[in-house]
């Protein structure tokens, strides 16, 4: 005699192996709105502070970073008169995915759209008394008028 169907222990292995792939793989297809920001924060944080060591290290370059909602970057030719260039290495440009941007706010929380650093490294063109702000989403970098920049 022939028996159809499964049994329990292949039932519930089954159950189990679905559960796991349910587990690992749904968030990767649903996406993570928080890690994605989080990680797009932390590029910011490392162009910012790289234009800033440019501008200290070589005292006679008007060193800045441009900030579009879309773009951080440096301005074309490193000159700050110009516009937000993408011509760089992929290390000094954040280009912000599908459904993020980036907002500013300075002390008195208006926008900007450049950060000009001095040679000592502190931001020159924006009043930072209190953390000026580069946001994006529910994470930011802050900068400091001592010329210090932080996730926060």
């Amino acid at each position: 005699m022939k028996k159809l169907g499964f049994t329990l222990v292949e039932l519930i292995i089954t159950i189990l192996v679905i559960g796991v792939l349910a587990a690992t793989v749904a968030p990767r297809f649903l996406g993570n709105d928080s890690e994605e920001a989080t990680a797009l924060r932390d590029r910011t944080l490392h162009v910012v502070r790289n234009i800033q060591l440019r501008a200290m290290q070589n005292v006679n370059d008007t060193s800045c970073v441009k900030i579009t909602p879309s773009t951080i970057a440096p301005p074309a030719g490193h000159d700050c008169s110009n516009a937000v260039s993408t011509a760089f290495d992929r290390d000094q440009v954040v280009n912000a995915p599908s459904g993020f941007s980036f907002q500013t706010a300075d002390e008195s929380n208006a926008a900007f759209t450049q950060i000009q650093f001095d040679n000592m490294g502190k931001p020159s063109n924006i009043a930072c008394n209190t953390p000026c702000e580069i946001r994006v989403k529910n994470v930011a970098v802050c900068l400091q008028q001592e010329g210090a920049i932080y996730a926060c």
